[in-house]
């Protein structure tokens, strides 16, 4: 298997991270960067340990399956359909919940993978970690952080970055987007948890005039073109369908409570292009790899920026004839969270996930969302000038340019450069603080990259 370099690159951290003396790196990588394919290969190359690799969803360890056994990789499948583990194998894939039921018949798997690594902290998947506390532990996850604050590193010791987004979209990996968002208020509904309440954002949502508006952006936007549409609840989801057909537009919905067979029979019509939309609540967020699609329409709000990310994710692939992909945000999400391709740094800490990058602006003409700039790329409105380092600044009719200064140009680096980079070589707390500084992270995620790099006081 071929590598891409970042891959590579990924791969030699994990790698420093155990001679380092740490036994459970998590991995954060963004979706689309080929984390499958970093453990297909890892997979291929240890020859001799017990591999457990454990999943949370029926579709992703399906996939597993079908993805390891077109690599010619061996392995054996435990989950609720499967018989009698059998110990010929040296790699086992494991849906959570039938782990978790089988532990005393399980062997002593010498290291554990664990996919959407985000959800381990589960009751159940957590007692899987510590009944294996003595195994070597990877985590894999695009978005490690958690709506409820709890910190990972009560599972992990280590992050090691892939890519960033802004990266990948660089390079060709990931197709670039666009977002609009003519938002609707959401101060009525209701939260719990941290979250908006879905059934009281089903009933703001769920009406003829949102969803009407949602057609005609989807007609007006991408016409033609394949997308998903997050909804609130399974109601919601199979509404929006019909609307769309009503308004002549193949499509259908796809939620848990239907069988298996109907519910791939659907999703095969979506990926044939059979249907164009396909609408569903939280099941196509993880698991659900169809590169072609054009674009996701929002119309479930969160305040979680790990389900915002994993269903922005969904549209990032590229594929043949694909330029760029769109995002129709009706609920503000994009506002709320940033652009996919915002610079973000996450901890163990179970802080916030930090944006680098600047905020984003709205259009207030055609809605459009970008990151700060002196007109709206999309429709040339030209914002009122402020003063500003870098931009022209409007001085009573006329423009003058206000060029940065080098110290300006490096705190700008420090504070939205690629994090890789920016990070290279910093060993002292100084150094390590200097970046803390520029970007707003607190004290505590000095010390932890100190730790994790060798750190020395100076």
């Amino acid at each position: 298997m071929q590598l891409r370099p970042y891959q590579e690159a990924a791969l030699e951290e994990v790698r420093a991270a155990y001679r380092a003396g740490r036994r459970a790196p998590l991995l954060c990588s963004p979706t689309g960067s080929g984390k499958s394919a970093m453990t297909k290969y890892m997979l291929g190359r240890t020859k001799q340990k017990q591999v457990l690799y454990l999943c949370h969803r029926a579709e992703l360890a399906d996939m597993i399956h079908e993805d390891l056994r077109a690599s010619g990789l061996p392995h054996g499948m435990i989950t609720a359909s499967s018989k009698a583990l059998p110990h010929t194998y040296r790699i086992h894939v494991g849906m959570v919940p039938t782990v978790a039921r089988r532990l005393d018949r399980l062997p002593a798997f010498d290291w554990v993978i664990s996919d959407e690594a985000h959800l381990a902290m589960s009751a159940t998947w957590s007692g899987i970690l510590k009944h294996y506390s003595a195994s070597w532990h990877l985590g894999m996850s695009a978005t490690p952080c958690r709506l409820d604050g709890r910190g990972l590193g009560e599972v992990y010791d280590a992050i090691i970055y892939g890519p960033s987004v802004a990266e990948l979209m660089a390079r060709g990996y990931l197709t670039r987007c666009r977002a609009f968002a003519p938002a609707i208020p959401l101060d009525g509904i209701k939260k719990s948890a941290g979250d908006y309440q879905m059934g009281d954002a089903a009933r703001v949502l769920d009406t003829s005039t949102i969803t009407g508006d949602a057609i005609r952006e989807y007609a007006r936007r991408m016409p033609g073109r394949r997308a998903i549409v997050f909804c609130c609840t399974r109601e919601h989801a199979d509404h929006v369908a019909g609307q769309f057909r009503m308004g002549g537009i193949p499509a259908a919905n796809v939620d848990g409570s239907m069988s298996s067979a109907e519910r791939s029979a659907r999703i095969d019509d979506f990926r044939a292009g059979r249907l164009m939309v396909l609408t569903n609540v939280d099941l196509l967020t993880t698991g659900f790899d169809v590169p072609s699609i054009a674009g996701a329409i929002f119309l479930r709000p969160t305040q979680s920026l790990a389900l915002y990310l994993q269903m922005v994710g969904r549209i990032l692939r590229i594929a043949p004839g694909k330029d760029e992909a769109l995002i129709l945000d009706h609920v503000g999400n994009v506002l709320r969270h940033g652009l996919p391709d915002t610079d973000r740094q996450f901890t163990l800490d179970g802080k916030a996930a930090r944006a680098a990058a600047p905020a984003v602006r709205q259009c207030p003409e055609c809605f459009a969302a970008f990151h700060p700039q002196r007109s709206c790329p999309e429709c040339g409105y030209v914002f009122p000038v402020e003063n500003v380092r870098g931009v022209k600044k409007e001085v009573a009719g006329e423009l003058v340019e206000v060029a940065p200064t080098a110290a300006d140009q490096y705190r700008e680096w420090l504070a939205t450069g690629p994090f890789r980079d920016v990070m290279r070589g910093r060993r002292t707390y100084r150094e390590i603080n200097e970046v803390a500084e520029a970007r707003g992270y607190k004290p505590a995620w000095v010390y932890q990259q100190m730790k994790f790099r060798g750190g020395m006081a100076a």
